[in-house]
């Protein structure tokens, strides 16, 4: 398969994973301004996870996906997928920072892969049906 062929077939990947890398940086943004304000890392983690999610969600239905109906419905389908990636990168943290000591910030980081993706495979089945 030709490099042109395998990102044609892949173009949703791409998209989802540009997109998600510019709400992720969002939420990474959020999340470390809270932490710095000495708030909790889980209340941090919670606040840009959601503003992240939401964020993306607007822009993969718009730029990635292209499917504009039934918008009620496919946020919140969109919601469920990211509580699902939300207790997965809330037990990545604590697994990171409570049993293996690492900071915060690298932490986030690393959860952010396993995320991704959990969060695409749902979603372009469930949420958008592609």
């Amino acid at each position: 398969m030709r490099f042109k062929d395998f990102v044609r077939r892949n173009e949703h990947l791409f998209k989802y994973i540009f997109i998600g890398g510019s709400c992720a940086s969002l939420d990474l943004i959020i999340f470390t301004s809270i932490i710095y304000l000495g708030f909790n890392y889980q209340i941090a983690n919670v606040i840009g996870y959601f503003l992240g999610t939401l964020c993306s969600f607007l822009l993969n239905r718009n730029l990635n996906f292209k499917v504009k109906d039934k918008t009620t419905k496919r946020l919140f389908m969109f919601l469920f997928v990211g509580l699902i990636g939300y207790f997965s990168s809330a037990i990545s943290l604590y697994i990171l920072i409570s049993i293996l000591n690492s900071t915060e910030i690298v932490a986030k980081i690393a959860s952010l892969f396993i995320v991704v993706l959990v969060q695409f495979t749902l979603n372009k089945k469930l949420t958008f049906g592609i």
